[in-house]
């Protein structure tokens, strides 16, 4: 049975209701499974198998869900979603060339948002959320550790592809559409960047980073949601945040395994553009705000 469009006249509330219940749903089919697996010691919570819950939580919880309510909402889900509209390989190269210019500036703003102290008051939670960002991090460099190019792909795939895709079109695809009301089936996918459209990419920019619990890297984080915001608007096609999302969380990936493998270590790269290199960071912010013109620039015949 085609159950397309079923829900295109719903009111947004319960569009929303039937996307987080299926959510919901979906992320308790797979954490009830593992746990009934741990209990019975089938399997035990080995870093191979936190990957392929890893796996089963990005499709799960991000990918699944979205699309499964998209079907529901539009006849044309992948148009409802900006996945049917494409790039131009100018457009891509830019995007691509854009995220390994804002290196250093990321970092120095990553940087200096981790400087940020919470009044005394609040030392409690301060350690607190220290101490969570300490064990995702440990969790992390378990994750990235592996003895050959062939883990360093599946590390790609896990950690970079498959978290940009399905959170791109959880945010950028469902969020910010819904935020905007923009639910258009039309070719080109692409908006004019009104109020309304600003607020949506700045308020999903905002839960994008919120949902990571990193308060120490809750600015950076924003600042990248914002900017995967604006692709989408600017080129019309999820495509382009998926890309850049996937090259921010893939050269992170690829810098840990240079560290661990060659003499140049890991921090020395995730230290480019801050303390004494803080005038490459501040370039980097300047190139990368230009690099951003010259996206907007080359899609602006199509996007008027």
């Amino acid at each position: 049975m085609n159950t397309h469009g079923r829900m295109s006249g719903a009111h947004p509330m319960l569009k929303i209701v039937v996307w987080l219940g299926l959510m919901l749903l979906l992320t308790g089919v797979v954490l009830g499974t593992y746990s009934m697996l741990i209990q019975r010691g089938v399997i035990y919570p080995t870093v191979p198998v936190l990957k392929w819950l890893q796996f089963a939580q990005s499709i799960a919880v991000f990918i699944l869900p979205a699309w499964l309510a998209t079907c529901l909402w539009s006849h044309q889900p992948a148009s409802w979603l900006h996945l049917s509209s494409g790039m131009r390989w100018q457009t891509v190269c830019l995007i691509f060339l854009t995220m390994i210019v804002a290196l250093p500036g990321i970092n120095l703003i990553a940087d200096l948002n981790g400087q940020m102290q919470l009044p005394e008051s609040m030392a409690q939670l301060e350690a607190a959320m220290k101490q969570m960002e300490e064990q995702a991090q440990q969790m992390m460099e378990q994750f990235l550790q592996t003895t050959n190019i062939w883990g360093l792909m599946g590390n790609i795939v896990l950690l970079a592809i498959l978290p940009a895709i399905g959170e791109e079109i959880t945010f950028r695809g469902v969020c910010q559409g819904m935020l905007e009301g923009s639910a258009q089936e039309s070719q080109s996918g692409r908006q004019k960047l009104n109020f309304r459209t600003h607020c949506a990419i700045w308020i999903t920019a905002i839960a994008f980073s919120f949902i990571h619990f990193q308060f120490y890297g809750f600015i950076p984080r924003m600042l990248l949601g914002a900017l995967l915001g604006y692709l989408l608007c600017w080129t019309g096609s999820l495509w382009a945040p998926i890309l850049a999302h996937a090259t921010n969380n893939g050269m992170a990936v690829i810098a840990y395994y240079i560290g661990e493998h060659t003499t140049i270590n890991a921090d020395s790269i995730e230290n480019i553009g801050t303390g004494d290199m803080w005038w490459l960071g501040t370039i980097s912010i300047a190139a990368t705000i230009g690099m951003l013109w010259m996206v907007k620039r080359s899609c602006r015949k199509s996007c008027n």
